[in-house]
């Protein structure tokens, strides 16, 4: 009888929530597109075929509607392997060649890296337009819309054991890495007006926080609020490193809600949907002023899909908002999937979140203050596999540490911001620097512990099986409980 009625809930929760299937099958048809050569994609684009065909005859022979959900999941399956191969691999270069008088636009914020600049670049081909990454050393860090013209040479990105530059390279759109010896502004004005005007925005305002804060507080500011860390010493990255604090230093989900959040309270006095259309339109551009990082333009995605639901009347369901996100972003690129670091931290956090956070809450005693405590674990648990196995990192206060800064972090943006729009008031630049101030000195307190972080060999199978392991340990307590309360719930306890 058990069985029957755990199963029967299933079979409901297929029903209830189809976007979630089919978000997770087109995910799984990014990962096969980008993983398996064309043989294999080909057989497997038959295989699904037939499989949806069979889930579409039974579904018309009238069995179960949980069906069309197996039926939808495999054609979605379909055609994302179809899509994705045909259009995400672009054109890359066989080997090395020499580029001359090469006509580029670029169309990102320079970075510094320990060789050069770099920035993405749009070169233009004949009549084809193919991103690359742009590498030169010295001079001028060329801003969003300046049009090159470049001497060097093209290569394709590198793929050593340590890192996957061409997967890398792929994932953010590029088909390989022009290395500049020569270059000439011939335009400082290319590109789409409203993005220039919005990346001379982010330089604005992260040189007006260079001129009103003190450093090395005026780096971290920068970092929290627009996900600048060119100001970033190797002792500071260092200390973030070992206290699993560095998330803090990107632009992130916290960042989004909060500035929705501001955005919708104020025009919402005006009128309600109009809020939430400005509300969009304004985290569209927060993408592009904090520099498009793949968390931020996650967050922003999940917004977004939230405010559509509240405009349609639909009831928000956490996972299935997650998943259609993800799948949003990997019909883009897919490679962001198995070769972005970012991409996957990201949404392990944020299933962490939906998934554990209401079982740490729960089972934290009040001395561990479970509303800053059980986001710290539930996302440290969900991501500490991707770290042990990409980085050979495994901080051993990152919980601890991300609880106690956590209530800093928004209190430091929104001085941050005070800051940004308003340099010349005093006041705000010294409470900015007191807070920030105080956050480095607890992070700073717990890296100096010799066992604050431990440094474990990369893609090493047993530690990254052992800290899954955990993962499975924790979801299974929190499916429990979970099951738990909701029979409590249906008893009126």
């Amino acid at each position: 009888m058990y069985l029957a009625a755990e199963y029967t809930g299933r079979m409901r929760l297929v029903q209830s929530w189809p976007l979630l299937w089919v978000s997770g099958a087109l995910i799984v048809g990014a990962g096969l597109a980008v993983l398996l050569p064309s043989s294999a994609v080909t057989w497997l684009l038959l295989v699904a075929s037939l499989l949806g065909l069979v889930g579409l005859g039974l579904i018309l022979l009238g069995h179960p509607r949980w069906l069309l959900g197996i039926g939808l999941g495999l054609v979605v399956v379909l055609a994302g392997l179809g899509t994705l191969v045909r259009t995400a691999i672009a054109p890359i270069p066989t080997g090395a060649r020499p580029m001359t008088d090469q006509v580029v636009t670029i169309v990102s914020a320079p970075g510094e890296r320990v060789h050069g600049l770099v920035a993405y670049a749009d070169m233009e081909l004949g009549q084809t337009v193919n991103r690359v990454r742009l590498e030169w050393i010295g001079g001028e860090a060329y801003r969003y819309g300046t049009r090159l013209v470049v001497d060097g040479r093209l290569r394709p990105g590198a793929i050593e054991e340590r890192f996957n530059e061409r997967g890398y390279l792929l994932a953010h759109g590029a088909m390989g890495v022009l290395e500049a010896t020569r270059l000439e502004v011939v335009d400082g004005r290319a590109g789409h007006g409203l993005l220039r005007w919005l990346h001379d925005l982010r330089l604005n305002l992260i040189d007006r926080l260079r001129g009103a804060l003190a450093a090395p507080e005026q780096a971290i500011v920068a970092g929290i609020l627009l996900g600048e860390r060119s100001d970033f010493s190797a002792e500071l990255e260092e200390v973030f490193r070992r206290t699993g604090t560095t998330h803090i230093l990107v632009v992130s989900g916290s960042n989004v809600v909060v500035i929705a959040m501001v955005v919708l309270g104020l025009v919402q006095l005006v009128h309600r949907r109009l809020a939430l259309g400005v509300t969009a339109l304004v985290l569209a551009g927060f993408v592009v002023v904090s520099g498009a990082d793949t968390s931020v333009v996650r967050a922003t995605m999940f917004y977004g899909l939230y405010l559509l639901a509240q405009l349609t009347g639909r009831r928000v369901h956490g996972p299935t908002v997650v998943a259609a996100t993800a799948a949003l972003m990997l019909l883009i690129t897919p490679w962001l999937l198995i070769y972005d670091a970012g991409f996957q931290l990201s949404f392990a956090a944020v299933l962490g979140l939906v998934l554990f956070q209401p079982w740490f809450n729960a089972v934290l005693p009040p001395l561990f203050v479970p509303e800053y405590a059980a986001p710290a674990l539930a996302a440290h648990v969900a991501t500490l596999p991707i770290l042990v196995y990409t980085f050979g990192s495994a901080s051993l206060v990152a919980p601890l540490v991300n609880a106690l800064i956590g209530p800093l972090v928004p209190v430091i943006m929104a001085l941050g911001a005070a800051v940004a729009a308003l340099p010349g008031i005093r006041l705000l630049a010294w409470l900015a620097e007191g807070v920030t101030t105080l956050l480095i000195l607890v992070v700073t307190s717990f890296a100096q512990l010799p066992w604050a972080a431990e440094d474990l060999p990369r893609h090493h199978l047993g530690w990254t099986t052992l800290t899954l392991a955990l993962l499975g340990v924790v979801a299974v307590l929190a499916q429990r409980w979970l099951v738990r309360e909701r029979r409590l719930g249906r008893a009126g306890l």
